[in-house]
C-alpha cells in the first residue's frame, strides 16, 4: 500500500508538471516568439511578391514575342504568295521564249 502511495504522487506530479510545462510554452514562451515568425512570414511574403511580379513580367515578354511572332508569320505567308506568284508569271515567260526560240522540253 505504501509503493502505492508512491506510484499515485508521482503520476500525479508527472501530469501536473506537464501541465505547467505545456501550459506554460503555449501561453507565454510561444507569444513572445511569434513576432519573429511574423518578420518570417513577411519576408516569406515579400519574396512571393517578388516572384509574383517576375512571373507577370515573363508573362508578357512571352506575349510581346507570340504577337511578334505571329505579325512576323503573317509578313512570310505574304511574301512566299508573292514568291509564288513571281514563279509562276517566270514559268509562263520562260515558256513562252522556247515556243519563241523552238526549243522542245
Amino acid at each position: 500500500m505504501h509503493k502505492l502511495k508512491y506510484i499515485g504522487a508521482f503520476v500525479v506530479k508527472a501530469v501536473s508538471f506537464s501541465l505547467i510545462f505545456w501550459g506554460l510554452w503555449l501561453f507565454i514562451l510561444k507569444p513572445i516568439t511569434s513576432p519573429a515568425q511574423n518578420t518570417n512570414t513577411s519576408s516569406q511574403d515579400a519574396q512571393s511578391k517578388a516572384l509574383m511580379e517576375t512571373y507577370e513580367e515573363q508573362a508578357m515578354r512571352t506575349d510581346e514575342l507570340l504577337n511578334s511572332s505571329d505579325a512576323q508569320q503573317k509578313r512570310m505567308e505574304l511574301l512566299l504568295t508573292i514568291q509564288e506568284e513571281q514563279a509562276r508569271r517566270y514559268n509562263l515567260i520562260l515558256d513562252k521564249w522556247e515556243k519563241q526560240a523552238g526549243i522542245k522540253k
